[in-house]
C-alpha cells in the first residue's frame, strides 16, 4: 500500500462533470528507491479504481525529502471540462484556504496592524452591517452573515470569479441571519470578507 497523508476530492463525484479537478498528495515512504516504472504502476493500480468510478480526476504528486519522485495526471476527458489537468493546474482547495486566512489574520494581528475587536467598516468603510461584526466573529461564524452557497447569485455563477465589490453587493442585498454574536453558523461568506481585510491591510493579493 502507498503511505497516504492526505487525500482531497474536490468537488463530490456528483458535481465532477461540471467542477474543477482536484489533487491528491501523497508522502513517499519507502518508495524513493523504486523504479519509475514500478511507482507509476503502483500509483495507476491505485487511483484507475477510483477514475472509472467518476470520483477522482487530477493530479497524483508523489515526494520525498522535497524530491519529486512522481507527478501523473489522470483526467475528466477535455470534452468534459475545460480545466487541464496536468502538472501547471490550479486547483480549488476548498477550506483549507480558511485556516490560510485565519493565520494571515492573525499574523496582521501579531503585527499590530490589525485588532480581532476591530469593526469591519475600519477596513472596508461602509461595509453593510460592518459597525457590529468584528473580524472575531467572522474567524468564529458568529457574524450573521447568509451563507453565499444559499444565494442564487452564487448558484448561477459558481465557477466565475466575483470582483470584491461585486460580492459586496449582493452582501447588501441579503438580510443577517441572525444578529451579529448572538448565534454561530457556518459562513464561507464571512471568510471571503476576511480575505478582502487581509487584502487590503496587508497590500499583498492572499491568492
Amino acid at each position: 500500500r502507498l503511505p497516504r497523508i492526505a487525500v482531497r476530492i474536490f468537488p463530490p463525484h456528483r458535481r465532477l462533470a461540471r467542477g474543477p479537478p482536484c489533487a491528491v498528495l501523497w508522502r513517499a515512504g519507502p518508495l524513493a528507491g523504486q523504479a519509475p516504472g514500478r511507482l507509476r504502476g503502483r500509483v495507476d493500480a491505485y487511483v484507475a479504481p477510483l477514475v472509472r468510478m467518476r470520483d477522482f480526476a487530477g493530479t497524483v504528486l508523489v515526494a520525498q525529502h522535497g524530491r519529486i519522485l512522481l507527478s501523473r495526471q489522470y483526467g475528466i476527458p477535455a470534452a468534459a471540462s475545460p480545466a487541464r489537468t496536468d502538472s501547471t493546474a490550479r486547483y480549488q482547495i476548498g477550506s483549507v484556504s480558511k485556516t490560510m486566512t485565519a493565520a494571515a489574520i492573525e499574523l496582521l494581528v501579531e503585527e499590530g496592524k490589525l485588532a480581532l475587536t476591530d469593526p469591519v467598516t475600519k477596513v472596508l468603510p461602509g461595509f453593510v452591517h460592518g459597525d457590529s461584526i468584528t473580524g472575531e466573529m467572522l474567524l468564529g461564524h458568529t457574524s450573521g452573515l447568509m451563507d453565499y452557497y444559499v444565494w442564487p447569485e452564487y448558484a448561477a455563477g459558481w465557477n466565475r470569479p466575483l470582483t470584491d465589490s461585486a460580492f459586496q453587493a449582493i452582501i447588501e442585498s441579503k438580510p443577517l441571519d441572525f444578529a451579529p454574536g448572538t448565534r454561530s453558523n457556518y459562513s464561507n461568506t464571512g471568510y471571503r470578507v476576511l480575505g478582502t481585510i487581509v487584502e487590503r491591510v496587508s497590500g499583498l493579493p492572499l491568492a
